[in-house]
C-alpha cells in the first residue's frame, strides 16, 4: 500500500494520479523494474594490430615476390639479369617495414639507406655507370644519411624546445643543400654555388626569426592560443 507524497492519502495499486490533490504518484519500486539501461551491460574487447606479424608478413610477400623472379629470369634467360632489379627492389621495400622489429630508430633509418645504395648499385654496375655512382650517388646518400640521423637525434632531444630544434633542422637543411650542389659541382669539375645559396638564404632568415621567437615565451604562449593548441 503506498500514501500520496503531496497530502498523504492511501492510494490503490491501479491509480496513477492522488483522487484528493491530483499530484502524480510515482512508484521507486516500479521505476526500478522498468528502467532499462542505455548501455548493454556486456563488455567488448577490440583486439588490437600485431604490426610485427604485419610487417612479418609483408616482409615475406616481397622477398616471395623476388625469388620468384629470380627463377623466372633463371627459366627464361638462362641466367640472373633484370631480376636483380626487382630483388633489390624488394629489399628496398622490405627495409621500410623493419621499424617494428627495432626499438632503436636509427637502426631501421641505416638499413633504409644501405638497400637504397644496394639498389642504385644494381643499377649503376648492369648500365656500367659506376662513375657516376662512385663520384655522384655515393656522395649523396652519405650525405642523406647524416642529414637523416642528425634531424632524428635533435628532435628526439627533449631537453631543448620545439622551436629550438626546429631551428637546428633548418640549419642543417641549409647545409645539407649547400653541399649536394657542391658535390655535383665536384663531379662536374666546376665549384660555383648558386640555387643552393638561393635556398638557404630564405631557410637561414626562417631560423634566425624562430630562434629569436623561441626565447618570448608570451609570444609563443599566444601563438599557441591562435592556432588552438
Amino acid at each position: 500500500m503506498s500514501y500520496c507524497v503531496n497530502c498523504g492519502v492511501r492510494l490503490a495499486k491501479s491509480e496513477h494520479v492522488c483522487p484528493l490533490c491530483n499530484t502524480k504518484v510515482i512508484n521507486p519500486n516500479k521505476l526500478k523494474e522498468e528502467y532499462i539501461p542505455a548501455y548493454s551491460s556486456q563488455i567488448e574487447k577490440f583486439k588490437t594490430i600485431n604490426y610485427k606479424f604485419l610487417a612479418k608478413l609483408i616482409i615475406l610477400i616481397l622477398l616471395s615476390l623476388g625469388l620468384i623472379t629470380v627463377l623466372c629470369d633463371l627459366i627464361i634467360t638462362k641466367s640472373i639479369s633484370w631480376s636483380i632489379y626487382v630483388v633489390c627492389a624488394t629489399l628496398l621495400l622490405s627495409s621500410h617495414f623493419t621499424f617494428p622489429f627495432n626499438k632503436n630508430i636509427y637502426i631501421s633509418f641505416s638499413i633504409i639507406l644501405i638497400t637504397t645504395e644496394l639498389l642504385l648499385f644494381a643499377i649503376a654496375y648492369l648500365n656500367n655507370g659506376m662513375h657516376w655512382y662512385i663520384y655522384l650517388v655515393l656522395p649523396f646518400i652519405f650525405i642523406f644519411w647524416c642529414y637523416i640521423m642528425i634531424c632524428t637525434r635533435i628532435i628526439k632531444k627533449r631537453s631543448k624546445g620545439f622551436l629550438r630544434r626546429i631551428v637546428l633542422c633548418l640549419i642543417f637543411s641549409s647545409l645539407a643543400l649547400i653541399a649536394i650542389e657542391g658535390g655535383i659541382d665536384l663531379y662536374n669539375n666546376n665549384l660555383h654555388l648558386t640555387w643552393s645559396l638561393y635556398a638557404a638564404l630564405p631557410i637561414t632568415i626562417i631560423s634566425i626569426i624562430l630562434f629569436i621567437i623561441s626565447f618570448n615565451k608570451k609570444l609563443i604562449e599566444e601563438i599557441k592560443q591562435r592556432i588552438f593548441i
